[in-house]
């Protein structure tokens, strides 16, 4: 099955959460295919394809965050909280691949 709705980049080094009460897959940040670092956040809609409607990439907008918004990274971790919808965010690698030392809470991850 092929996911629709927009189309995520290629990337890697991006991390992802999925959240089973809402069927949704959260992806955020990593590196390109031409090696830009990213710091957007995309939802899949369906993402278990076990219902009648087909899995569907959506970009997420970034007014959530509870401090700001963090910044591009790559090869980060990520920890989903599906009871609270929240995404917590933490270190990786910048755009000048400086290791970065901070915490960020993303909520309504799932897009709801």
């Amino acid at each position: 099955m092929v996911a629709g709705g927009s189309k995520i980049s290629p990337r890697e080094g991006h991390t992802s959460a999925y959240y089973p009460l809402s069927n949704r897959l959260v992806i955020l940040g990593g590196l390109g295919k031409d090696r830009t670092v990213l710091n957007d956040i995309w939802v899949l809609e369906y993402a278990n394809g076990m219902d009648e409607i087909a899995p569907s990439w959506v970009q997420k907008v970034t007014e959530y965050a509870i401090v700001s918004y963090p910044d591009a990274r790559y090869n980060h971790i990520a920890l989903g909280h599906a009871d609270e919808n929240q995404m917590l965010i933490c270190g990786g690698l910048s755009e000048e691949s400086s290791y970065l030392n901070d915490i960020f809470i993303l909520n309504h991850a799932n897009g709801e």
